[in-house]
């Protein structure tokens, strides 16, 4: 498992865990533990602090401001917003 540990501004095509300080990107990354900012492509599992946003994620633990595309699972503290996505709580 390929572990990247990056501290901004960082990027990885299919990185399986990521521990980012801010500004993250991942294509098709598993784990990513992000400070804020974050954007996910297909990533499994985001725990961000703020300002997420996933495009296929399946499950993402969200501080506020979270947006998810076709996210399955999304718990949010405040300001979510969801589309096609299962539950939201």
């Amino acid at each position: 498992m390929a572990i990247s540990r990056l501290s901004a501004n960082a990027k990885a095509g299919r990185g399986n865990l990521q521990n980012n300080g801010k500004n993250t990107k991942a294509g098709r990354g598993n784990l990513q533990n992000n400070g804020k900012n974050t954007k996910a492509g297909r990533g499994n599992l985001q725990n961000n602090g703020k300002n997420a946003k996933a495009g296929r994620g399946n499950l993402q633990n969200n501080g506020k401001n979270a947006k998810a595309g076709r996210g399955n699972l999304q718990n949010n503290g405040k300001n979510t917003k969801r589309r096609k996505g299962w539950s939201a709580t």
